[in-house]
């Protein structure tokens, strides 16, 4: 199933440094018509959002991770761009985090994360983006909420 109602995809940089999840992560985005681009680190996913910030339509990062952690390369698309949206998908989620992410206007997933929970929230974010897709009736109108 696709996340627009029309042949839109979706273009998602999904930045994690664990290879498993980030597989499971991109076949799951991947399952529900997004386009995925993949990273193994926060700086390498902001040279690639750097290159066309245009073209990516959500941020899907990891908290904890070599060379740049996700709140830096969070600070560093928000220096750029203010208005794509950024879900963190982390397993520490600690009281700085949680307080840095929401005075960002991030949300954050718990790991291990549900499906279901990652999809409902990649859809939250994707309804930010479907302004110019004139068919979007079937997505849900569901708030996208913290879970940590």
């Amino acid at each position: 199933m696709n996340i627009y109602t029309n042949s839109k995809s979706m273009t998602v940089l999904l930045v994690d440094d664990e290879p498993e999840v980030l597989n499971i992560h991109r076949l799951i985005l991947i399952n529900i018509g997004c386009k995925v681009i993949t990273a193994r680190n926060g700086h390498e996913a902001f040279k690639t959002f750097e290159l066309n910030p245009d073209a990516i339509d959500l941020i899907v990062t990891d908290y904890d991770m070599p060379v740049w952690n996700g709140l830096k390369l969070i600070r560093a698309v928000r220096n750029q761009n203010d208005v794509v949206p950024i879900l963190m998908v982390t397993g520490f989620a600690g009281n700085n985090i949680i307080k840095e992410a929401g005075n960002l206007g991030i949300d954050i997933l718990q790991k291990p994360v549900r499906t279901s929970a990652l999809v409902e929230a990649i859809r939250a974010c994707g309804r930010h983006h479907i302004k110019n897709c004139p068919n979007h009736s079937e997505l849900q109108d569901t708030p996208l909420r913290s879970t940590a």
